[in-house]
């Protein structure tokens, strides 16, 4: 079932958390009827490179080996703007952290006035029992620059409510406890 706004804001699980939409600097954030709309943070990381096992460069990747993906950090002014290159990618976080509850989970979606100038945020989910601030991963799918406001709305959450899960991601996840900060991939601490 999708949580509607009473409902999430019963369940106290974003700070900060505004109970109202607030419109900053041409788009929204804040509450809306059947979801969350979040703020862009301010530090964002860029893949520079990726090396393979004899440390030389290369030009593939793998989730079996994201450790060998090299980063850079960027740092905005807290009402800045980040550009955002075309067909460029960044990882970015929110400036909200949730604290899921074992029975809610949340879907990361795009706001359309980014999605028209074409700027995706990857549609990722908030597993139930999940803490921290959102990593989201943003590409520029258009021709054009296009620039992000810091602190104004970039994705919004959907909130589904079950039954209580077995398996929370806090028992097993390897991004819980995110700090304000992009967090680039890890490896998966279990295999099979």
């Amino acid at each position: 079932m999708i949580i509607c706004d009473k409902e999430i804001r019963k369940l106290n699980i974003i700070s900060p958390y505004e109970k109202e939409k607030i419109n900053y600097k041409g788009t929204s954030y804040g509450q809306s009827s059947f979801g969350y709309d979040v703020r862009l943070g301010n530090k964002f990381t860029r893949q520079v490179g990726a090396r393979n096992n004899r440390n030389e460069s290369t030009n593939k990747v793998s989730p079996l080996t994201p450790e060998r993906l090299e980063w850079t950090e960027v740092e905005v002014d807290s009402d800045g703007i980040f550009q955002l290159e075309p067909s460029g990618f960044v990882l970015a976080h929110t400036m909200e952290k949730f604290t899921m509850p074992n029975n809610i989970t949340g879907l990361v979606k795009d706001k359309s006035t980014y999605a028209r100038l074409g700027i995706a945020v990857q549609n990722t989910v908030i597993e139930a029992g999940w803490e921290g601030y959102l990593t989201l991963e943003i590409t520029n799918h258009s021709r054009f620059i296009v620039e992000l406001q810091i602190g104004g709305g970039i994705a919004q959450i959907i909130f589904f409510k079950g039954t209580e899960c077995e398996k929370p991601y806090s028992k097993s996840g390897k991004y819980q406890g995110q700090e304000a900060k992009p967090i680039p991939p890890k490896t998966s601490t279990k295999s099979k």
